[in-house]
């Protein structure tokens, strides 16, 4: 049995350089390469499914470490759970001779596998691994993002290519007051709407 117990290690500039806990096998794919996604079969536990959830004699410890570059920019996180490895790397821009430009994320690197973030004219991100793309208005207030792209030759009742995304409204002071889904269901588009009188700006 593995104690659910958590320890936390900083250095002397107080930033976190490694921590342990416990996780369960089913929640490391190891044909996906990073802790956290979701997958049916993992190759380190053999050729079938994953434990269930809820098997709790298949929970395991791990350790991450992190690791910063010399301006305290975070450069890698390495997971570790016994004889299950993951890292990934965090690239900033660079001069010609190697130095750093600045410190804004240019992308991860897991595996064989990059992830490039990008931004506009006035630093906002528009693309990270997980989001295709991110529209901002011109107060720099979140607007759109996008989750799932698909082709329209592929969905031709749809009438156009249908994607999943999320649209915000924010009010004059700022703060967002509604979230509308826009999804495909049945190869119809379909939308549904969140009204919030309570700021949402943490939660995309």
């Amino acid at each position: 049995m593995v104690t659910a117990h958590r320890s936390y290690v900083y250095d002397a500039l107080d930033r976190l350089v490694e921590a342990t806990g416990r996780e369960h096998t089913s929640t490391f794919d190891a044909t996906a390469g990073w802790p956290g996604s979701v997958g049916q079969r993992s190759s380190p536990y053999g050729a079938g499914p994953v434990a269930h959830k809820a098997d709790g004699s298949a929970l395991r410890a791990y350790t991450q470490k992190y690791t910063y570059d010399d301006v305290g920019n975070f450069t890698e996180l390495r997971h570790e759970a016994g004889a299950v490895i993951s890292v990934r790397t965090y690239r900033y821009e660079t001069q010609a001779d190697g130095s750093l430009f600045h410190n804004q994320l240019q992308g991860t690197t897991v595996g064989a596998t990059d992830y490039d973030h990008t931004y506009d004219a006035h630093g906002n991100t528009t693309s990270l691994s997980h989001l295709l793309d991110m529209g901002w208005d011109p107060f720099d207030q979140l607007q759109s993002v996008q989750t799932v792209s698909r082709s329209q030759a592929t969905y031709p009742s749809a009438g156009h290519a249908p994607a999943h995304d999320w649209f915000y409204v924010h009010d004059g002071a700022g703060q967002r007051v509604r979230k509308v889904k826009a999804t495909l269901v049945e190869y119809e588009a379909a939308r549904s709407s969140i009204r919030a009188s309570i700021s949402l700006s943490n939660h995309l």
